[in-house]
């Protein structure tokens, strides 16, 4: 880690339906600025992954906030198509499309991944990542305190950033990722 600029990237594009990313620029990059540089690019491919190589951190968050229209019944008689996409019911607000295709290409690159809180945030994944083992998270509750602890754990990235890689090879690849979706469909279908 010693070997890589001690900056963060961010390399978002404005797309639609990414207010994490919006609420985050506002709330939480300030913030972190004031513990490390950040670098924000509009990259190509070449360039971008030239990029996560030499940098130490990439933040690779990502989603939109969703209020649980499950509980609207009106959607449920008129838009039952939005209804049956969103349809949690576990609390007053969730963040979905939170799957960030930077979070996967840092683990790849052996870069610190900067993410919302995967246990905090109820995301679900096959295999979980464990916050300040695989990646560094952000609480959504305290922001301010998140942008500390990534300056102040410093030493740690070099740790996190090479459990988060092995971690992303051993479940992530290829083939242990073919094996899950196989043994899925073989408990589901008929023999």
């Amino acid at each position: 880690m010693a070997d890589r600029d001690q900056i963060a990237i961010e390399t978002f594009r404005p797309t639609l339906q990414q207010g994490v990313r919006a609420m985050l620029d506002m709330a939480f990059i300030p913030a972190l600025q004031a513990k490390m540089p950040i670098t924000k690019a509009n990259l190509d491919h070449k360039e971008y992954t030239q990029a996560l190589m030499r940098t130490a951190v990439c933040l690779a968050y990502g989603g939109e906030f969703y209020s649980p229209i499950g509980k609207n019944n009106w959607f449920e008689k008129n838009q039952p198509e939005v209804f049956a996409h969103h349809t949690f019911t576990h609390a007053s607000s969730a963040v979905l499309r939170w799957d960030s295709w930077r979070f996967w290409e840092a683990m790849a690159a052996g870069c610190v991944a900067v993410h919302l809180d995967f246990e905090n945030s109820g995301f679900n994944l096959p295999i979980m990542p464990k916050a300040w083992t695989h990646y560094i998270p952000i609480d959504l509750e305290n922001l301010s305190a998140s942008a500390d602890a990534i300056g102040d754990r410093r030493d740690e990235w070099s740790a996190i950033a090479a459990a988060g890689q092995a971690w992303a090879r051993e479940h992530y690849a290829p083939a242990p990722t073919a094996e899950r979706v196989l043994q899925s469909l073989s408990e589901v279908l008929p023999a």
